[in-house]
């Protein structure tokens, strides 16, 4: 939920239920400005490379904040935009067309199996 905005920030409003994208780039390089932060001299994953994810509050640039559907719940909204933006490169780079197949490698839901130490 945002706390607060930055200058200049106008699409979002304090209150709102939202989902950070945990990709952050520098948002002005070729790479930001086609879509492919990952491959940005900035790059770094909030939790990873950067710090934030385990405090109360963090600062993300507006870009890297979407809206939360209502439909999902808080649960898995925490695990959303990294495993998003994961797939979604994924299915960008793989080019595939209207009746072509995917077979992805790997992929889970995130949730730790029943009777495990996290589960």
């Amino acid at each position: 939920m945002i706390d607060g905005l930055g200058a200049g920030v106008q699409a979002w409003a304090a209150g709102d239920e939202v989902v950070i994208n945990p990709s952050i780039g520098c948002g002005y390089c070729a790479m930001c400005l086609v879509g492919e932060t990952p491959y940005c001299r900035s790059y770094g994953v909030l939790g990873e490379h950067r710090l934030g994810t385990f405090g109360d509050l963090v600062v993300v640039p507006a870009r890297n904040v979407l809206a939360r559907a209502h439909t999902l719940p808080w649960e898995e909204a925490g695990a959303y935009g990294l495993a998003y933006g994961t797939a979604y490169r994924m299915l960008r780079r793989s080019r595939l067309i209207a009746g072509e197949r995917l077979l992805v490698v790997g992929v889970g839901e995130g949730r730790p199996p029943p009777g495990s130490f996290w589960g």
